[in-house]
């Protein structure tokens, strides 16, 4: 289900000792890990080499052209935890505009508020260059706590 929300969105605390910096090259070994410990066996992909190939196609601009500024990683004592990665025209059907197309955080760092300060602070830098929503998809069944917490910071079906 296509959800969208409209910019400006609140700041969202990070917990203490967790920091948010854009996702460089050299983080994609480290985000291919974290991808695929952060989804069930074999929901997103099944091997550490398809987790890396899909880091690197999103690099790539395969999945739409990457919004540098509000593709995000997490970090908490130097360890990527957490990312958020945003485009402009996702080669799918989507909303007009500005679309995450993964935000995971790993297990163990669940629960903290990353994945809402990662929204938020990739939300702020999409505000910042001009844009006025984003838009996301999320499946409301196999994924109810995420759609639950989408809809909490005021995204919307669209239709």
């Amino acid at each position: 289900m296509h959800l969208v929300r409209p910019l400006p969105m609140d700041a969202a605390a990070l917990p203490a000792g967790v920091g948010v910096r854009p996702l460089e090259p050299a983080d994609l070994d480290a985000v291919a890990r974290l991808y695929l410990a952060s989804y069930p066996a074999g929901v997103a992909v099944a091997s550490l080499a398809e987790a890396g190939a899909e880091m690197e196609a999103v690099f790539a601009g395969d999945f739409g052209a990457p919004i540098a500024a509000a593709t995000l990683v997490a970090l908490s004592a130097g360890e990527v935890v957490g990312c958020i990665q945003t485009v402009l025209d996702p080669p799918w059907d989507a909303p007009e505009g500005p679309f995450v197309i993964e935000l995971f955080v790993h297990p163990d760092h669940r629960r903290r508020g990353i994945g809402e300060g990662l929204l938020a602070a990739a939300a702020s830098a999409l505000w910042e260059a001009g844009h006025v929503s984003v838009g996301l998809n999320v499946e409301p069944v196999e994924a109810m706590a995420a759609f639950r917490i989408y809809q909490r910071l005021g995204f919307r079906a669209l239709g």
